[in-house]
């Protein structure tokens, strides 16, 4: 019975953060002349009319989610010892916070400067959006691992 559904909640948080990493973009601005892509690898500039690339400019993004990934997967396998596993999901709960909350501040107050040309539209990605999502799943993998060490203290007790 124990170690069950928070493991799911953490594998699911480490899928989303390798999907987000290499797949998916977190935020595109459009432009009068191009269409730029923030994604994993850094912000690629395509052309509006028949999307070939025309520039792009490499920060690694994708280095910081994988860590955030090899931090799920520690507390993933640590199932041995609740008080660790409960540590570092608390420690990786931190740390996605950080990134969701520097993602929106990038977004609104440097990425604009990297744009040449007048926006026209922007928008949040799907790739932010189910970056948010891996939140509650951390969250819930919180709760059920504190739920687990209740269980585990209640039967310490009656022994």
């Amino acid at each position: 019975m124990i170690q069950r559904i928070q493991s799911l909640f953490l594998v699911g948080t480490i899928v989303i953060l390798i999907v987000v990493a290499f797949w998916l973009s977190l935020f595109d601005f459009i432009t009068t002349d191009a269409i730029y892509r923030f994604d994993g690898n850094g912000i690629s500039k395509s052309s509006r009319v028949n999307q070939e690339l025309l520039n792009q400019v490499d920060i690694p993004i994708y280095g910081i989610l994988i860590l955030l990934a090899g931090l799920g997967t520690l507390a993933l396998f640590s199932f041995k010892n609740l008080d660790k596993q409960l540590r570092y999901t608390k420690l990786l709960w931190g740390f996605y916070i950080i990134v969701i909350f520097g993602t929106v501040v990038w977004r609104y107050f440097f990425a604009t400067n990297q744009i040449e040309g007048e926006i026209i539209h922007h928008q949040f990605s799907y790739g932010f959006y189910l970056l948010v999502i891996g939140l509650p799943f951390i969250q819930l993998a919180i709760v059920n691992i504190s739920k687990d060490m209740k269980k585990i203290d209640s039967i310490n007790r009656i022994r």
